[in-house]
């Protein structure tokens, strides 16, 4: 088996549209669509792969564009190639977007910098370093205002960095909307990855009680409380989700 340096990439190109084939031929139809391209890899690994979950989740962001997110903090878990949070960072307008997957598989961000460059997405910071460090890029003018960072986050697990998360002391901030794209493919992962979620949200939820109570208004949008959006493809007649 050849090293991750020798692996072979390629290019996927996904059109999200408003566009339908029996609109295209309308002089009335709309005009709006975007562009997103992803880099993988051939390897074993299943984050090196752009899933079909992954291209639902899109899609769904993509037509609630003008509401979903906007004015929240995301998080992606097993992000992968990362299509979903690629389109959000280029559609809507998040505070933050956060990239996660484990934390063994440094390698996915390494590829993800490669898509960001093509899609012109920059502000990234790599927190899986030590001392977190500002990825550097050429490009001068970012689809994207808010901050994206790349996290290390192994379901079921309670990283120093995930309470630091909690604690407010460090960035990132603990998210509104968790995404995640054909994360639930094995049985034996399911409880690592509900108990992340509900970490996550549980937090969430008890930082916008405490504001609130100190009269801060909660936030509007979309999604007034922390949520989870996931896609998920059934494999089994015996089990899934």
């Amino acid at each position: 088996m050849s090293s991750t340096s020798q692996c072979i990439e390629s290019k996927k190109t996904f059109l999200f549209s408003d566009i339908s084939n029996e609109d295209k031929s309308s002089e009335s139809a709309t005009l709006a669509s975007q562009s997103v391209t992803t880099i993988e890899e051939i390897d074993a690994e299943y984050g090196s792969y752009t899933w079909p979950c992954a291209v639902v989740l899109a899609q769904y962001i993509w037509f609630h564009r003008k509401h979903i997110f906007n004015g929240k903090h995301v998080l992606e878990l097993g992000a992968g190639t990362a299509l979903p949070s690629i389109l959000a960072l280029m559609c809507t307008q998040p505070l933050s977007v956060t990239l996660t997957d484990k934390e063994s598989y440094s390698r996915c961000f390494q590829v993800v910098q490669k898509s960001f460059k093509i899609n012109k997405i920059g502000n990234v910071k790599d927190l899986t370093s030590d001392p977190p460090t500002t990825m550097q890029t050429t490009q001068q003018q970012f689809v994207n205002e808010c901050p994206v960072y790349f996290m290390g986050l192994s379901w079921g697990q309670v990283s120093s960095k995930l309470v630091e998360m909690v604690s407010g002391c460090n960035e990132p901030t603990l998210p509104d909307v968790v995404i995640a794209a054909d994360c639930f493919f094995e049985k034996s992962l399911f409880n690592d990855i509900l108990s992340s979620v509900y970490f996550l949200l549980k937090s969430k939820s008890v930082e916008i009680e405490k504001n609130e109570k100190q009269g801060q208004n909660s936030k509007e949008g979309m999604f007034n409380k922390p949520v989870f959006l996931f896609t998920y493809q059934v494999r089994s007649r015996n089990w899934t989700i």
